[in-house]
């Protein structure tokens, strides 16, 4: 059985609610977790999906998270992992210009190294 896991980015706090055990999305469009984020309004919010596997350092990997596609500290490498909704799988675009590269399945997960993530490393989207 596939365990669902999410985090959360909050737009208005600027903060990141991570391994969540509960994330209620309320018919009003409203989100709420077990340590009671409340939001009025769903936009204030962006729910990342664990897309099911580990980096090379054991660390689950999310949409948005951040990698350098070379392994090295060159930061015109660095991609980040999206849905692609076309594709139906998770897809991996350039930091720089937001260009799909390629379908995750194409690379080793176990050679993947997250270096931050698009919401809390801004920076390292090198715009």
């Amino acid at each position: 059985m596939k365990i669902m896991k999410f985090r959360v980015w909050n737009k208005s706090e600027k903060q990141m609610y991570e391994n969540e055990s509960k994330i209620s999305i309320q018919g009003d469009g409203g989100i709420s977790t077990d340590i009671s984020l409340k939001v009025s309004n769903s936009d204030e919010v962006i729910m990342m999906q664990f897309i099911g596997v580990l980096d090379i350092r054991s660390k689950e990997i999310y949409e948005g998270d951040i990698f350098n596609e070379s392994g090295s500290d060159d930061d015109e490498d660095n991609v980040y992992i999206k849905f692609n909704a076309e594709r139906c799988c998770y897809s991996y675009y350039c930091c720089h210009d937001c260009q799909y590269i390629d379908d995750l399945g194409s690379i080793f997960y176990d050679e993947i190294k997250i270096i931050g993530n698009i919401y809390e490393n801004p920076e390292l989207m090198g715009k």
